[in-house]
C-alpha cells in the first residue's frame, strides 16, 4: 500500500520526511494555524484512533506530510468538503415562511442521511476488502490455501472415472451365492410371474 493511501502513513511520511517527533509535529501544526495536538496525530499513526478524524485534522496531516487537501481527505476515506453550505444559499432565504423553511430542512435532512449512509458504505467495503481472505489467497506459511470440502459431501468425479462404490451400502443387487441357491432349487419347468402374466394376456 502506498503511503499517501492513509492517514496512518501520511503521518509516517511527515515524520520522515520532517525528521522528528510527533509532539514536534503537532507543535510545527499549531505554529502554522492548523488545529492538532500531539496525542491525536499519535493515536491515529498507531491505529487506535476511534473517532472519525475532523476535517482540521485531516488538513492539519496533509499540511505535514505536504500532500494536497483532496490526497489526505482521500486517505481518509472523505471527500473534500466544499464551501460551508450556508455561504451559498441565496440572498432572500430568511424571508421564507416557517412551512417553507420546515420544507427545505426536511429535504436537507434526507439527502444529508443519504450522503452519511452512502459514506458508511463505501467504508465497509474497503474494511471488508482489505481484511478478506479468499480461496487460494496465500496463509500464514505462504503457501496457497485450499478449499476445504465437508466430510458428508461427496465430490464430482471426473469424466470417465469408475464410480467408487461403498459395499457396505450396496444392497440393490443379491450376492452371487444367493443366485445359486435360487438357480439349483428353481423346479424344471417353473415359470416367472411375469411369464404367467403375459401368456394370460395373450390368450
Amino acid at each position: 500500500m502506498n503511503e499517501v493511501d492513509s492517514l496512518q502513513g501520511l503521518i509516517g511520511k511527515a515524520r520522515r520526511e520532517r525528521a522528528t517527533s510527533i509532539r514536534q509535529l503537532a507543535m510545527q501544526a499549531k505554529a502554522a494555524g492548523y488545529k492538532i495536538v500531539g496525542t491525536t496525530l499519535n493515536a491515529i499513526e498507531s491505529g487506535s484512533y476511534k473517532s472519525t478524524p475532523s476535517d482540521d485534522t485531516i488538513r492539519a496531516i496533509a499540511w505535514l506530510a505536504r500532500v494536497g487537501d483532496e490526497t489526505a481527505f482521500m486517505a481518509a476515506g472523505r471527500r473534500v468538503p466544499g464551501p460551508p453550505f450556508a455561504a451559498e444559499l441565496p440572498p432572500g432565504v430568511d424571508d421564507l415562511s416557517p412551512k417553507e423553511r420546515e420544507a427545505v430542512i426536511g429535504l436537507l435532512r434526507v439527502l444529508v442521511a443519504q450522503r452519511q449512509e452512502l459514506d458508511n458504505e463505501d467504508t465497509s467495503t474497503q474494511d471488508a476488502t482489505s481484511n478478506s481472505t479468499a480461496y487460494g489467497e496465500a496463509g500464514s506459511s505462504g503457501a496457497p490455501m485450499k478449499p476445504k470440502h465437508p466430510d458428508n459431501v461427496r465430490q464430482l468425479t471426473r469424466p470417465n472415472q469408475p464410480e467408487e462404490v461403498d459395499e457396505e451400502f450396496d444392497d440393490t443387487a443379491p450376492p452371487p451365492e444367493a443366485l445359486d441357491f435360487v438357480a439349483r432349487e428353481t423346479p424344471p419347468g417353473y415359470k416367472k410371474g411375469y411369464d404367467i402374466d403375459r401368456e394370460d394376456d395373450d390368450s
